[in-house]
């Protein structure tokens, strides 16, 4: 087994998860009687859940210490985009709610995961363009 290919059934189990966990049906009743204990939790949890989808696209597209390039990069936040945008329309089919703030967490995570290791990468090659 390749590098890749482990790297593309972590990814792929993951978005599995993910989907199952985003179309539980009735997932209020799991909160507790005073609500949740930290505010605004349902959005942070959409924001680490795609910033876990974007760092695994990420960690698949750089195997074998290959760059991520620019237009991989965009096609992640369009890809990312359209399918927060379906996950959440198609959660009314087990009757929950879409929302537009849960959408825009969603977006968060995925450019704030995409924006930071892209930094993380080009101060990487900028210092191994400089090493002697």
């Amino acid at each position: 087994m390749t590098r890749t290919s482990i790297r593309r059934g972590v990814l792929l189990s993951y978005w599995s998860a993910m989907f199952v966990a985003t179309h539980w049906p009735d997932l209020d009743r799991y909160k507790p009687e005073g609500g949740w204990p930290i505010p605004n939790l349902t959005l942070l949890a959409h924001v680490g859940v795609y910033a876990v989808w974007a760092s695994l696209w990420w960690w698949l597209l750089s195997a074998g210490g290959r760059a991520v390039s620019r237009a991989a990069r965009t096609w992640l936040i369009v890809g990312g985009a359209a399918y927060a945008a379906f996950d959440e329309l198609s959660q009314a089919i087990v009757a929950r709610h879409p929302a537009v703030t849960d959408f825009l967490a969603d977006l968060v995570g995925i450019c704030a995961v995409l924006a930071t290791a892209s930094i993380i990468q080009a101060r990487r090659r900028s210092a191994s363009c400089s090493s002697p």
